[in-house]
């Protein structure tokens, strides 16, 4: 029931459920993650953090719980911590499309340009649908001069988070 609250984007109501989960079922990793996710949603990144720590401590192995850290660094501007933690979530899987998307991202607050425009295109090419590396890709293509392409990848990732979005 948890999860269908978040189809519905009731994030609260799900926070909710996904508490009492683990109240009645303490230190499972999934429960920590969705509270971690939940709590991401809900503009809470101290309670964040705790609650993906807590996946992580039980199941080191979760890459979206690191992934999701890595995206906390990364909004904190703590690059560093954020680098080491996409990096351990590329090590585990190179084509992790969100890592890669995040580690252009990071590229891109460096002005690394041509890194980022490589990330984003790994991204493309390991989940070609994904809009966010698209859309992002065509901002490193326009300041790289890349108009055309640029324009081209703009619409399409325009296009694609329209049709995420249904």
């Amino acid at each position: 029931y948890a999860r269908a609250q978040i189809a519905f984007q009731q994030w609260r109501e799900s926070h909710d459920l996904f508490t009492e989960l683990d109240k009645r079922v303490p230190n499972y990793a999934p429960a920590q993650y969705a509270l971690g996710w939940l709590d991401v949603k809900l503009n809470r990144p101290a309670e964040a953090r705790k609650h993906l720590e807590a996946s992580l401590a039980i199941a080191p192995e979760n890459a979206d719980a690191q992934y999701e850290l890595g995206q906390l660094d990364l909004e904190d501007e703590n690059l560093a911590a954020a680098e080491t933690r996409l990096q351990a979530v590329l090590d585990r899987n190179p084509r992790h499309a969100r890592a890669l998307v995040g580690y252009g991202d990071l590229a891109m607050r460096r002005g690394n340009l041509p890194d980022a425009k490589s990330r984003y295109e790994a991204a493309i090419e390991a989940e070609p649908k994904t809009g966010s590396a698209h859309y992002k890709l065509s901002t490193v293509l326009m300041r790289l001069g890349e108009k055309e392409r640029a324009e081209k990848e703009r619409a399409l990732g325009a296009s694609l988070n329209a049709e995420a979005v249904k």
